[in-house]
């Protein structure tokens, strides 16, 4: 797993679904190689073989996963770690704001799954105390994203909670700590930077901007040269 890693959050955006999820992936593939940079998409898990068998070779994000039941093969409706792993899924993004996963045996048990389907795990976390709750689960890494600037167009994360931001960093404790949460400018990820982010998950100012790959070009050129 290579760092600072940047993801790209679908969500379900109307801009990032069906054939736009392919051509966004396109994009981001295209920008990870020119900038030499580790960027991953969190796909739905219904774009995910669509997106993996359009962009060969990219690491794809799945947007959850579920415990695998046993058996798996008589399971029905699940996002089991085995079938996204076969589907194309190198990253998954667990617990997000969006669909929580409260009960900590259950995300620890996901956790590991994921983990034995050679899967690496983002798992979220809205606070700090649930930074430093998650490290000890075996997370792969951990994305702060405080519920409170998921989607602002006014603020970000790293401007206007930079020392919730550093404590973060500390209390994850050597797990890799990635940013969300209004990060939109060059500004916003060369502050996260130095605050000692490990990379950034970021949805609308990208899916959403008139110009994707401008936006992308100019946010992922400012965690690069953050880096040099």
């Amino acid at each position: 797993m290579a760092f600072p890693l940047w993801i790209t959050n679908y969500k379900a955006y109307e801009q990032a679904r069906g054939a736009h999820a392919v051509g966004l992936s396109v994009l981001h593939a295209a920008l990870a190689e020119e900038l030499q940079l580790p960027v991953t998409v969190a796909v739905s898990a219904l774009d995910l073989h669509r997106v993996a068998t359009a962009v060969p070779g990219m690491p794809l994000c799945v947007q959850h996963l579920d415990p695998t039941p046993a058996p798996l093969s008589s399971s029905v409706g699940c996002i089991a770690a085995p079938l996204a792993r076969e589907a194309g899924a190198t990253y998954a993004l667990l617990n997000h704001a969006a669909h929580r996963i409260e009960d900590r045996h259950t995300l620890a048990e996901t956790i590991k799954e994921a983990q034995e389907s050679e899967i690496i795990t983002i798992v979220c976390a809205a606070t700090v105390a649930e930074v430093a709750a998650l490290q000890a689960l075996g997370t792969d890494a951990i994305a702060y994203e405080p519920p409170e600037l998921i989607g602002s167009n006014q603020t970000s994360v790293s401007r206007a909670q930079p020392e919730v931001v550093r404590a973060a960093v500390i209390a994850a404790a050597g797990v890799p700590l990635l940013i969300g949460a209004g990060v939109a400018t060059a500004e916003d990820v060369r502050i996260g930077m130095q605050l000692g982010c490990s990379g950034f998950l970021v949805a609308s100012a990208i899916v959403k901007a008139p110009d994707p790959a401008a936006a992308l070009r100019t946010l992922l050129t400012a965690m690069k040269n953050a880096t040099d």
